[in-house]
């Protein structure tokens, strides 16, 4: 999922740079936009093959974290008088809604990102592990079995 909305963002992006039926916004932008998601992107696969992968999580748990404060902001609008548009909900694309049925969907996203964030710094505070590029030592790596009666 994620490499698919990366590569229809780029796209997007790219189709914003030169014009095309998406361009609502300025080329600086959208090459600012570009630069971060294959920033995003590349850190990604820094962590999946094991390369620097303490700072890429920890670089990637701090931008999640400041995305889903201004992404999903719950907490403002739970008091709100004021009714929205759920927009990012399937079937209820032109309905508005009460603040309190806003913020209680924006809630549900907000923890759903931070759980990521959770487990990115677990990355960070426990390490990649022994099959990781930097943690792999000069020895040969075996790999054993275990049952529920021992090591075979």
């Amino acid at each position: 999922v994620f490499v698919y909305y990366s590569v229809k963002m780029s796209i997007e992006r790219v189709q914003a740079l030169l014009g095309g039926p998406i361009n609502h916004e300025d080329p600086i932008h959208a090459l600012f936009a570009l630069f971060v998601l294959l920033l995003l992107v590349s850190g990604t696969g820094l962590i999946i093959v094991g390369i620097k992968s303490r700072w890429c999580a920890m670089g990637l748990a701090l931008v999640m974290g400041c995305a889903a404060l201004y992404k999903h902001p719950w907490f403002i609008t739970m008091w709100s008088s004021n009714s929205f548009k759920l927009d990012f909900v399937v079937g209820y694309e032109d309905v508005q809604v009460d603040a309190w049925l806003y913020s209680d969907h924006q809630r549900y996203f907000f923890f759903q990102q931070l759980s990521t964030v959770g487990a990115l710094l677990q990355l960070v505070a426990h390490g990649p592990g022994q099959f990781s590029v930097d943690e792999a030592d000069a020895e040969s790596i075996t790999i054993t079995s275990i049952t529920s009666k021992g090591a075979d």
